[in-house]
């Protein structure tokens, strides 16, 4: 068993085993694959939404340069100041969710390490 994990497995079982203890274990071990997959998939969405929301906020801050010697009206201020804050908003929560996968992956690996 040990030298099995030392060479990578990630669970042992051994014989003569029960049948419920199988079922759970590859139960188990097929949520954390489907997880993970799910995992890598939002934290590859969340990257291209965090690239996108950075070239936004560039973008912007070239704006707000070229505009900065022009007079902008009131309405054309606020809109501008509320599309920042809309990109501020949409990077703070694609953090948020990537602490939230991270803390799920954590957890993940901790269940593998358990088993």
């Amino acid at each position: 068993a040990i030298k099995s994990f030392q060479t990578g497995s990630t669970d042992f079982l051994g014989k003569p085993f029960h049948p419920a203890v199988l079922r759970h274990k590859v139960k188990v071990a097929l949520d954390i694959k489907q997880d993970v997959a799910i995992s890598a998939s939002m934290a590859h969405i969340l990257r291209e939404a965090t690239d996108r929301v950075s070239s936004a906020e560039v973008r912007a801050k070239e704006a707000d340069s070229k505009l900065a010697p022009m007079q902008l009206s009131s309405t054309d201020q606020e809109e501008l100041r509320a599309r920042m804050e809309v990109a501020e908003l949409r990077a703070k929560r694609a953090e948020q969710e990537l602490a939230e996968m991270k803390e799920k992956q954590r957890h993940q690996q901790q269940l593998l390490a358990q088993l």
